[in-house]
């Protein structure tokens, strides 16, 4: 709730309590002028509390919302990192079975290596660079 609609309620207590001070004595010929300011006192702090009670209810079921988006948030990410693990064990895996097939091992022939780097190319994994040859 913004600040001036809580004014505006806190104004409407407090000229309702008046009201109770000021009109009951006038109404009711048994209630003396100090019952009356009494009466309307209970009426203006009984107001306030529940105003009270009621902003905080707005306000605590906003952050139960905000929990809400934040444990959804945190579900979406942890789910990406699971993926992105999987991905980086995907290619530890692979460079463990390239290393293996290395100057040790089977080396990679030309069409292998043609194969691999048009498949990086196009899932987008490979950046390209263009760097002039300058002889010295």
């Amino acid at each position: 709730m913004s600040f001036l609609r809580h004014i505006l309620i806190a104004l409407g207590y407090s000229i309702i309590s008046a009201a109770v001070a000021l009109t009951l004595p006038r109404f009711f010929n048994g209630i003396d002028p100090n019952t009356s300011i009494m009466l309307g006192a209970v009426v203006l702090v009984g107001s306030a509390l529940l105003h009270e009670v009621f902003a905080r209810q707005e306000d605590e079921g906003r952050l139960v919302e905000e929990v809400q988006d934040l444990r959804a948030g945190h579900g979406k990410v942890m789910g990406e990192l699971t993926c992105a693990r999987e991905e980086v064990g995907q290619i530890y895996k692979a460079i463990e079975t390239m290393t293996r097939r290395g100057p040790g091992g089977k080396a990679l022939d030309d069409a292998t290596i043609v194969h691999l780097m048009r498949d990086g190319i196009a899932k987008d994994r490979v950046d390209l660079a263009l760097q002039p040859v300058v002889s010295l």
